[in-house]
């Protein structure tokens, strides 16, 4: 009877790790199994709007909510074109802007806060015709107290984008992200993203408050 118990115990643990966990979040719904994503995932941007569906088990993407905003995309040279699909992260805004809002909090310096500058820092990202983030630019007034920083951050930005689509292929392109960099001193001064001058998409901003530090003399 002993050698019966071993098969026994190896068939239940096999069935354990083949069970399939539902996943319902406010801003995700699917399954995993063996702690893959598998079947038919709902993302929402919105509470009760699926911007992104995507099967795992064919890879294929079922749903995307179509922008009909301009972005920066490669035909021939760096164009501000309204693509047939944009560039879009493969999972909820919610997570991706909550990823980047709590990464970069660090990042507001004490030698920026020393001098209280506020400025709006635009943290680019550059796709290839796969959607993989080849290049991370960034671009504003004062980014030498923060360029450093936010490469660092963002060098584990989430990297499961869909690439974006023009003229039916697979196209190169570019979306930006303001960084609101504020020490919430003077009102009058805080930077707009409103006054950015930028041809291509501009994602929802993140405001970075820095609280200023008291200096020794």
């Amino acid at each position: 009877m002993k050698r019966l118990f071993l098969p026994i115990l190896i068939l239940l643990n096999l069935n354990l790790l083949a069970q399939i966990q539902e996943i319902d979040e406010p801003y995700q719904k699917g399954k995993v199994e063996n702690g893959y994503r598998v079947g038919i995932w709902h993302y929402y941007d919105s509470k009760d709007e699926i911007a992104v569906s995507f099967d795992y088990d064919s890879n294929k993407l079922i749903h995307i909510n179509k922008d009909t905003s301009s972005y920066l995309l490669y035909d021939d040279k760096w164009k501000s074109l309204k693509p047939d699909r944009q560039i879009r992260y493969l999972g909820s805004h919610f997570y991706l802007y909550d990823f980047l809002a709590m990464n970069l909090s660090s990042t507001y310096s004490s030698d920026a806060a020393k001098k209280n500058i506020n400025t709006i820092i635009l943290l680019e990202l550059e796709f290839d015709e796969k959607g993989v983030l080849v290049k991370k630019n960034i671009i504003g007034k004062h980014k030498e107290y923060f360029e450093e920083g936010i490469l660092e951050v963002t060098a584990s930005i989430p990297e499961y984008w869909i690439p974006a689509v023009y003229k039916g292929e697979t196209v190169k392109s570019k979306i930006a992200f303001p960084l609101i960099y504020t020490n919430k001193k003077n009102e009058k001064k805080q930077p707009k993203v409103e006054d950015i001058d930028y041809d291509g998409k501009l994602m929802g901003s993140v405001k970075i408050i820095g609280y200023g530090v008291s200096v020794r003399r």
